[in-house]
């Protein structure tokens, strides 16, 4: 589990969130980690005791999935758990989560940095950002994978579902782009004309589930594009897999370092041993850089809090009337 860490909470909202998802009312029950993953905090007086910041934001991201799922059933129509999350993925965890996390890493927008989110063009990627000439190529998936696929230890039959739903819709997407990518039809990008150094690509898949950012998994996935990815007049890295929880988990470190620079350098070292039989590379782990800061944390807090349509704050009324 991640650093334990008290807070003060004045916020009112967030305070009633907390309140709901609060141990202590569990504590007269039989208590597993599922429990502790539903309600991540103990209340002492006034303060809040964080048991686990991946299950808090991981609880959040949830909580505000069921709260949205209820009011569609209400003032939408009922539709299916499926349907719902088909939605949801896109509505959700891309437009407002992926974007939102995305937007707090990247460096103030300056001359030589560009940012674009899915512009409904055909085959362009969920985010391009391009930092001086890196071009930083951003899929976001938010899959899972039936237990039973996982149990079977029927090695040809996971491989069929990573290729389902990380290659075909993924990997592709990645290499057909940057294939296809040429400056002078780059017109979402208009500062990228004056770039005289040679533009270095740098693939990334961010996952919603950690599961899918293990180094078994990455190195797998990072070997299939590799062998799709045949491009030589162009400078590619190689793929990076990186979980959602991680970036939370830099975002939460006092670090003063640009992760698009780890980035960087860790898929410019990978693309050179990739094809290695061995090769099990794990992304760089940020959480032991520095210690969790309660007034960073709690800063961070209220921020999303603000920035996210949560339940009973006002802009959740903006979300339901603009983005359903």
């Amino acid at each position: 589990m991640s650093k334990i860490s008290f807070i003060s909470v004045t916020n009112t909202n967030l305070q009633n969130y907390l309140n709901k998802i609060l141990i202590n009312n569990q504590l007269d029950k039989e208590t597993s980690l599922e429990t502790i993953k539903r309600n991540p905090i103990f209340r002492i007086n006034d303060n809040y005791l964080i048991l686990d910041w991946n299950f808090f934001f991981i609880g959040f991201y949830y909580k505000l999935n069921s709260d949205l799922l209820s009011i569609y059933n209400k003032r939408i129509k009922k539709i299916s758990y499926p349907d719902y999350k088909s939605i949801m993925s896109k509505k959700i965890s891309e437009e407002i989560m992926f974007q939102y996390i995305i937007k707090k890493i990247t460096p103030p927008l300056k001359n030589h940095i560009s940012v674009v989110f899915d512009n409904q063009q055909q085959g362009f990627p969920d985010c391009y950002l391009r930092i001086g000439n890196k071009i930083y190529i951003i899929e976001f998936k938010d899959y899972d994978i039936e237990d039973k696929v996982l149990e079977s230890y029927d090695v040809s039959l996971i491989k069929e579902k990573l290729d389902e739903k990380f290659v075909s819709k993924g990997v592709n997407q990645l290499v057909n782009f940057i294939k296809k990518f040429s400056v002078s039809e780059a017109f979402y990008d208009e500062r990228i004309y004056g770039i005289k150094q040679k533009l270095e690509f740098i693939p990334l898949i961010v996952v919603s589930e950690d599961f899918f950012s293990l180094p078994s998994f990455e190195n797998y996935l990072s070997k299939r594009f590799a062998e799709i990815c045949t491009e030589t007049d162009k400078k590619i890295n190689g793929l990076v897999i990186l979980s959602v929880n991680e970036i939370l988990n830099f975002l939460m470190c006092k670090v003063d370092v640009n992760i698009f620079k780890l980035i960087h350098e860790y898929s410019k070292n990978k693309k050179n041993r990739i094809l290695r039989k061995t090769s099990l590379f794990k992304f760089p782990d940020f959480k032991h850089k520095n210690e969790h800061g309660k007034e960073n944390l709690g800063k961070l807090l209220i921020d999303i809090f603000k920035d996210f349509p949560v339940t009973d704050n006002p802009s959740i009324k903006n979300f339901i009337n603009n983005r359903i």
